[in-house]
């Protein structure tokens, strides 16, 4: 992961500052998952949060792939967007397209899944089908499902379904001549798709299910990046160097013989989406995090006729008549669009989408989201979590990012990348800031009494919080190996994981009971890549990045041992457990919920 690589980054060049203590190994290996270890000790309660990479809008809902879910968010007020029901799904959605009652999503190596959304406020997932490759574009266009899925070495192929029975697809035909394909969209009985290999534009016939043929092309100068098909005109963006992309303007109506009708370029324009209502056509730009609106109902000489700013990088826009779903890093905007020249935000819906630590306090979870500051979910109900308050960017430096939060009574103790912050809670929907301390390379926070156990990327900063408006220093503690992940403060144990490529264990084990003098006392090792743990009882629930939820026994601690792990969709990066759940979070899917389940035993996963 990029955050872990940057984390050594700043690992080696301190490392000639460090002290090198020595430490106790204890090393336990995972165990391959048997047949007789069937009984899950966790099971998956719900979600929140997670990546906006896939959106369908149909009518007043939008169907978004919000992490590994499917989120059903109605926007019929683009004022106050609500949920009404999600989906979790194996893994992250590839693609996400809802026609009617049916909404397919695509699940690389998992396939696809048919859900009836005719009761949005219960989805029923009618089929799970895995195919031969990793399906990674989906379209419904009447009663058959178009698939785009790539196969050993990287070929890729459309294939047809009859949807007819959504309970039993039936497999048409197949259109292999693809070695790539960028985005699909089929129109009546022609499937248009944009493909880098053959820079630019094939259009297949599909009127024969069981013999898709090659209808026409169009080549571009560049690769494309995405296109949008509405009437007879095809709208293709393609790209020819960094920050040069091209809207090309193509007519279709004679399908054999595609012709370019005008173009629309802009320095520098990098676009990452592209959607079309009528004659408008609205270009999402990634990095600027701006719109742009052309007006194309001059093909021959589109013009810029409007744009509009969001608060965060923009990966995906759709439109619908005169309003926008924008998916940003920080969650959905909806953007009336009436007047080009003066797009206004209507509403917004806040994913969390880099939730990376959490805390969980009776029935809000208080989660961190790097570059988006502090998210208090309610999660009174784990089915539908709602936001209840934060403490965002705007109240800290541009170039901080949130690290870690600690809650103890009324108070909030947020880390971020040079600062401790000290935060009133008493109303967790306005938090407000008390008092700060200044230090680099700030990653975890554990308070007790009036100690604060502050954990940067090389040692342990102990520091006297008595007076929250000015915390001072007491001591600090050079750790044995860095970079350092996380940390967990039980009794006059502390406990440290340690992103370690260069020694051979993952958990050290640390005793505090003079906090002036701390000593080693042993070290694990677990399957994954241990990102953070909790100490629960006598055992460690730890998010062991690539290998899921890592259980471990530590009724004696000079001597830990596994009791197994659970697998979950992406690399888990924090944990928590409160009345029987397990809240499990990850920057790129989302929050997972997990139940504790009798007995204790975990199937074990090979790390």
């Amino acid at each position: 992961m990029i955050h872990r690589r940057l984390r050594l980054l700043v690992v080696l060049i301190v490392l000639g500052a460090l002290v090198s203590v020595p430490a106790i190994h204890t090393r336990v290996a995972a165990q391959p998952l048997t047949a007789a270890a069937t009984t899950q000790t966790l099971k998956f309660a719900g979600s929140i949060g997670g990546a906006l990479d896939a959106v369908s809008v149909n009518g007043s809902l939008a169907y978004i792939g919000e992490g590994a879910s499917l989120l059903i968010l109605d926007i019929s007020d683009p004022a106050q967007p609500v949920r009404r029901a999600y989906v979790p799904l194996p893994q992250n959605p590839r693609d996400i397209h809802a026609a009617g009652s049916l909404v397919l999503v695509a699940l690389g190596a998992d396939g696809f899944q048919i859900i009836d959304v005719s009761n949005p406020d219960q989805p029923l997932l009618r089929r799970s089908y895995r195919t031969s490759g990793s399906v990674q574009q989906v379209q419904i266009s009447g009663s058959r499902a178009y698939l785009i899925e790539e196969q050993d070495a990287g070929k890729l192929s459309l294939h047809i379904l009859d949807l007819s029975n959504p309970d039993a697809p039936i497999f048409r035909g197949s259109y292999k001549g693809l070695e790539d394909a960028e985005e699909l969209q089929v129109v009546g009985s022609l499937a248009y798709i944009s493909s880098s290999a053959r820079q630019g534009l094939l259009i297949i016939d599909v009127s024969n299910p069981d013999l898709p043929t090659l209808r026409g092309s169009f080549r571009t100068s560049g690769e494309p990046v995405d296109l949008a098909v509405v009437g007879q005109r095809a709208y293709l963006v393609d790209q020819s160097a960094i920050n040069a992309n091209t809207l090309r303007i193509i007519d279709i109506s004679n399908p054999a013989a595609p012709s370019l009708l005008g173009s629309y370029s802009q320095t520098p324009l990098s676009v990452a989406s592209i959607s079309v209502s009528g004659t408008t056509v609205y270009l999402a730009q990634h990095q600027s995090q701006e719109l742009l609106i052309v007006d194309a109902g001059n093909p021959a000489a589109p013009a810029l006729s409007g744009s509009y700013t969001t608060g965060a990088l923009v990966n995906t826009v759709t439109a619908t008549t005169n309003t926008l779903s924008l998916a940003t890093a920080n969650g959905l905007e909806l953007v009336d669009a009436s007047k080009a020249d003066n797009p206004v935000r209507r509403g917004t819906y806040v994913s969390g989408e880099r939730i990376s630590r959490i805390q969980v306090v009776d029935q809000l979870v208080y989660a961190v989201a790097k570059d988006s500051g502090l998210l208090i979910y309610d999660v009174s109900d784990p089915a539908r979590p709602r936001l209840h308050g934060s403490f965002d960017q705007l109240n800290l430096d541009l170039a901080e990012l949130v690290e870690d939060v600690q809650v103890q009574g009324d108070r909030a103790y947020l880390v971020t990348s040079n600062s401790l912050r000290i935060l009133d809670v008493s109303n967790p929907a306005q938090p407000t800031q008390i008092g700060a301390y200044q230090d680099v390379a700030l990653i975890r926070v554990e308070v007790v009494g009036t100690l604060a156990y502050v954990l940067s990327l090389s040692k342990l900063v102990i520091l006297d919080v008595s007076n929250p408006a000015n915390p001072t220093l007491r001591t600090d503690y050079q750790l044995p190996n860095a970079p350092a992940s996380d940390m967990e403060l039980v009794g006059n144990l502390v406990y440290v994981p340690v992103e370690c490529f260069f020694c051979d264990a993952w958990l050290y084990i640390i005793d505090v009971s003079d906090p002036d003098e701390p000593t080693p006392l042993s070290s694990y090792r677990t399957p994954g890549e241990a990102e953070d743990l909790e100490i629960f009882g006598a055992r460690a629930y730890i998010a062991d990045g690539s290998a899921g939820v890592h259980v471990a026994d530590l009724i004696d601690p000079a001597g830990p041992h596994s009791l197994g792990s659970y697998p979950l969709a992406g690399i888990a990066d924090d944990i928590e457990v409160s009345g029987g759940l397990v809240f499990s979070a990850n920057q790129s899917s989302g929050l997972f919920i997990l139940r504790i389940q009798t007995p204790v035993f975990l199937p074990l996963v090979s790390g």
